[in-house]
């Protein structure tokens, strides 16, 4: 029974792994090309989401080689050699760190995109007020 929940899980956890690096490489994607269509000139910006579009997939990464450490661990679960413990933990704080930086660009880029297009559309209505009235007038 411990080998079959053993077995499901990590097929979950592939699967969870697959998944991660897809959605974390459309999501940043996504950005950078939104980026760069709405601030064309900001270059600075453009380099930060272009960087980030290869580091975010890069927490699936580190998944997996925890996964794989883990997996070398579990073949002598009492007695695994004590320096596996470090490869194994920073994979962990590697992932968790490429978790925390993608959802925060991602927090950070949709309130920015958020306020270019509010901005853009107030401009452009304010700007057919302003039309209406001059020709009403």
């Amino acid at each position: 029974i411990i080998v079959w929940v053993l077995k499901d899980n990590l097929g979950i956890d592939f699967v969870f792994i697959v998944c991660t690096y897809w959605a974390f490489f459309a999501l940043s994607q996504s950005i950078y090309h939104s980026i760069k269509q709405l601030l064309p000139s900001a270059n600075r910006v453009h380099k930060i989401a272009r960087v980030i579009c290869f580091i975010a997939p890069l927490a699936a990464v580190a998944d997996l080689a925890e996964n794989l450490v883990s997996f070398i661990m579990l073949l002598q679960p009492l007695d695994f050699a004590d320096f596996l413990v470090y490869p194994y933990s920073s994979f962990a704080v590697i992932k968790f760190a490429l978790f925390a930086l993608t959802y925060l660009w991602g927090a950070v880029a949709l309130v920015l995109l958020t306020l270019i297009l509010t901005a853009r559309a107030s401009r452009y209505l304010c700007g057919l007020l302003f039309r209406a009235n001059r020709i009403s007038a």
